[in-house]
């Protein structure tokens, strides 16, 4: 379970460019995300997707884990 989130947008105003990166602190991880765009709420969307996937895929490592661990258990 994440632990804190830290948000940060920010706007280019020479480039027209919004940047977003998101911070999730949870115990024994840290997940980071990052996106530049033309509008704000865009990169906002993709930086909450980025983080996502990152989640998924951090989740299956986890449980692709505990299950192998419970194997080797099982099988001494």
């Amino acid at each position: 379970s994440a632990t804190d989130v830290h948000v940060i947008l920010g706007a280019e105003i020479h480039h027209h460019r919004k940047t977003c990166e998101i911070v999730v602190h949870a115990s024994h991880t840290q997940l980071t995300a990052h996106d530049e765009e033309q509008d704000l709420y865009a990169a906002i969307d993709r930086a909450t997707a980025k983080l996502d996937a990152q989640a998924r895929k951090l989740k299956g490592r986890v449980v692709k884990e505990a299950r192998r661990s419970s194997s080797s258990r099982k099988a001494s």
